[in-house]
């Protein structure tokens, strides 16, 4: 009768979706985490962390009745309210993937 181990079998790269997901369970593996003494607190204050990340401010500001009008037409085709198109690109912008063209 063979002996089956009551530990769970070692996994392998291709068991997982990313690299960083096998990265993070080799990591843990080898006990380079440092357990949380009080994980009740932690969870509490990273969940509040994570709540003030997303958190949106509505901001007024004046534009151009013919720049607001062209948003609401390039929205539309793209079947998404205009708000949510400018929320994205002032986001894409400032994260730099959107840059101002300066050529004369």
């Amino acid at each position: 009768m063979t002996k089956t181990s009551k530990l769970p079998p070692i996994l392998k790269r291709k068991d997982f979706d990313t690299k960083e997901e096998y990265e993070l369970y080799l990591a843990a593996e080898h006990g380079e985490f440092i357990p949380v003494k009080d994980i009740d607190t932690r969870t509490e204050h990273l969940a509040l962390i994570a709540r003030n990340t997303l958190k949106r401010k509505p901001v007024t500001f004046r534009a151009y009745t013919r720049d607001i009008q062209k948003l609401k037409a390039i929205a539309l085709r793209q079947g998404i309210p205009y708000q949510t198109l400018l929320t994205s690109v002032i986001h894409r912008y400032i994260s730099g993937e959107l840059k101002e063209d300066l050529t004369p």
